[in-house]
């Protein structure tokens, strides 16, 4: 700090705070910030976004129907107003990731699904076999994934010889 007669900008206690040179920010061309302004504004304008947020908003609606909720009480459980909620249904805006993860949990799905359907990565529509289910369970051991796997290939090959009890 220098003193009020050095010029800058005054402060009540006499002393003046040193004013820094204008400089316009601009990030660097490869920063993440600007890939994902980018991105933001060119979705805001891209007729295939838009199309993708009427679905997410019809999804949204189709999950609140099943789980036989209204709209009123969606919004409720996940914090967030009944006009924003009707607009989200209706494709009229892109939720954050906070917005997401309530949704998903209001509605008893799981917000990883929610959250990549809401970015537009396909969701698997085929179910998981029960070999994919072990050798994906992080709670066993790799002993313990073996062990299931060589019990459910026995039961698997008794049943193509057809030896089913």
């Amino acid at each position: 700090m220098t003193p009020a007669s050095a010029g800058g900008a005054r402060d009540p206690g006499g002393w003046s705070l040193p004013r820094p040179a204008p400089v316009a920010w601009q990030p660097a061309t490869n920063s993440l910030w600007l890939a994902l302004y980018s991105l933001r504004m060119s979705a805001a304008s891209d007729p295939y976004w838009r199309e993708h947020l009427r679905q997410l908003g019809e999804f949204i609606k189709a999950q609140r129907a099943l789980s036989q909720m209204s709209q009123r009480e969606l919004a409720r459980l996940a914090d967030l107003s009944d006009t924003y909620l009707s607009q989200l249904e209706r494709g009229r805006h892109e939720p954050s990731l906070t917005v997401l993860r309530a949704l998903a949990e209001s509605l008893g799905i799981r917000p990883d699904e929610l959250i990549l359907y809401a970015a537009g990565v396909p969701l698997r529509t085929d179910p998981v076999t029960s070999e994919e289910a072990i050798r994906a369970d992080s709670r066993l051991t790799q002993a313990q994934r073996s062990a299931l796997l060589a019990v459910l290939h026995s039961y698997l090959d008794a049943n193509d010889a057809g030896t089913v009890e």
